[in-house]
């Protein structure tokens, strides 16, 4: 079985125990939503800092399946890996092409009294710009997916 087949396996499984929990039928409980992702991301944190690896997995897998069923108790199923796709697309300009751009974003969120880094990937020829915490940071330039 490829890749794809086993997310089919998995996403049409949420699917059917969405149906048989009745969650696909009614309107989204959206503090029940946030409670449960809350949870799963708080298991995935106590079993990183456990160094639980199989916990983590677990924790990991447990959030991609509250986030999908999430997905389909909005009724987005059809249309969400075209939503994902442009998110992607989206996230790539977070990555200035040149220096110049670089280094007026990084004034930019100076000015703003936010500390970066500014590193260059030779790899792929682009800019990456970090908060101290290592968050990729948006450019200037950056632009918002077409959703």
């Amino acid at each position: 079985m490829n890749i794809l087949q086993q997310m089919e396996q998995c996403l049409e499984s949420i699917r059917v125990f969405n149906e048989i929990a009745g969650n696909l039928s009614k309107p989204v409980n959206y503090e029940l939503e946030y409670k449960m992702l809350k949870s799963e991301v708080l298991e995935y944190y106590e079993a990183s800092i456990e160094g639980s690896e199989v916990k983590q997995k677990d924790a990991v897998a447990d959030i991609m399946v509250v986030l999908w069923g999430t997905i389909l108790k909005h009724g987005w199923g059809s249309i969400y890996f075209k939503v994902l796709i442009e998110v992607c697309k989206s996230n790539f300009t977070k990555f200035p092409e040149t220096a110049d751009e670089a280094q007026q974003t990084q004034q930019k969120y100076l000015s703003e009294g936010i500390n970066t880094t500014l590193e260059f990937n030779e790899q792929y020829q682009v800019y990456v710009i970090k908060d101290m915490d290592g968050k990729v940071l948006k450019p200037i330039n950056f632009h918002l997916p077409q959703i």
